[in-house]
């Protein structure tokens, strides 16, 4: 990975995500990561040419705002999608057999009433690639290889705590 200051891409997450497409079939996890952040793939600064994941990119995340949290799942048990917050969800491939696939979660849309995930919006970077199937909607119950919550440290001050923004902490100078 490289050194935040010799790559300045944006700081924290992107208030909307983007669709983009990979450019090439190992780098989803690498194109999911650019849509949070809200930078093209090909300026992310990272390799495109081989598979990374999710845990390759605390460090990288992290110099830029944003804590990347592993969620835990298991057999389909575990933690669910909350509402308020990003995730980088790990699926199996539609298109091979045995492989893996990275996807892009927006749960910070607005609800309405009947249908509390109806604001939700689903990224899935094999968009745009010809002759591939691709995710429209994934659920947390028996898809999800496994997902990590990202949680935006630097542009608003607020994390994703459970369902609810949790405030920022204040510091204080010492007496």
């Amino acid at each position: 990975m490289s050194d935040a200051s010799s790559n300045p891409v944006a700081q924290g997450l992107a208030k909307r995500i983007e669709q983009q497409t990979q450019p090439n079939g190992a780098s989803c996890t690498q194109t999911c990561i650019a849509m949070a952040l809200g930078v093209p793939v090909a300026e992310l600064g990272v390799p495109l040419d081989n598979g990374l994941d999710f845990d390759d990119f605390g460090v990288y995340l992290a110099e830029r705002g944003v804590w990347l949290r592993r969620c835990i799942i298991v057999d389909g048990r575990g933690e669910r999608f909350q509402q308020g917050c990003v995730y980088i969800v790990g699926v199996r491939s539609l298109n091979l057999i045995g492989g893996d696939h990275a996807v892009i979660l927006d749960a910070r849309g607005e609800a309405t009433n009947t249908n509390p995930r109806s604001g939700w919006k689903f990224y899935d970077p094999n968009v745009g690639r010809d002759g591939l199937k691709v995710y429209t909607w994934v659920d947390d119950t028996g898809q999800v290889v496994d997902f990590c919550e990202l949680r935006d440290r630097s542009r608003w001050g607020v994390v994703c705590v459970g369902n609810k923004p949790a405030p920022a902490v204040e510091t204080k100078a010492a007496p």
